[in-house]
């Protein structure tokens, strides 16, 4: 839970700083968050303005897997925009929450959070609203109920996890080099020199 709480803080303060500088209705971008044991080994943030809507999750699922082969990632933390009901009874759905939005009040923008280990997966959502001044009030984060999260994407994910990683290279900055470079063929930029994070989450 620990991982998961601070891919939310830093996802609320990424979405409020987008709303500010570009304004209201800015989406986030696709983020993912590798770890490897309690660390946090790379953050890639997807350049979906140049990429097809239908064609980002096939990109997440490659970098994920350049992740777990090049940073031994043994969990990843996936941030997007999304909907969610906050009351599910209110909902219709047969209907995408997306068309919902503007006739139920029901239905609210969120962030999503889905953290992916071999043998678990945990999902939840941020909602907020827009204020004044581009301003977004973040609402209590909604927990998915367990089993509710699975998906034929969240079992790819999965599957990339298990693959054996190459160990020796690991920590070295040449191959950490080399693999952001691979990972941003799939349309990301990417971070991986995380020991001043991992200095102040220790």
């Amino acid at each position: 839970m620990e991982k998961i709480g601070l891919a939310c803080e830093s996802s609320k303060v990424a979405k409020s700083f987008t709303t500010r500088e570009e304004g209201i209705g800015e989406d986030l971008s696709y983020n993912l968050i590798a770890w490897r044991g309690t660390l946090v080994t790379a953050i890639a943030q997807l350049n979906y303005n140049l990429i097809e809507a239908e064609d980002r999750l096939v990109r997440v699922v490659e970098a994920i897997k350049a992740m777990r082969l090049g940073y031994c990632a043994d969990a990843v933390t996936f941030v997007a925009e999304g909907y969610c009901a906050i009351d599910p009874s209110q909902v219709n759905l047969s209907v995408p929450l997306r068309h919902q939005f503007v006739s139920n009040k029901s239905v609210r923008e969120c962030l999503t959070v889905t953290h992916v280990e071999t043998d678990s997966v945990k999902v939840l959502a941020i909602p907020y609203t827009y204020e004044v001044g581009r301003k977004v009030r973040f609402d209590d984060p909604l927990m998915y109920p367990e089993g509710q999260a699975t998906s034929e994407f969240v079992g790819s994910i999965q599957e990339m996890l298990t693959m054996e990683p190459d160990r020796q290279f690991t920590d070295d900055d040449f191959w950490r080099d080399s693999v952001a470079q691979e990972i941003a063929v799939w349309g990301f930029h990417v971070h991986h020199d995380m020991s001043e994070l991992n200095r102040e989450d220790e």
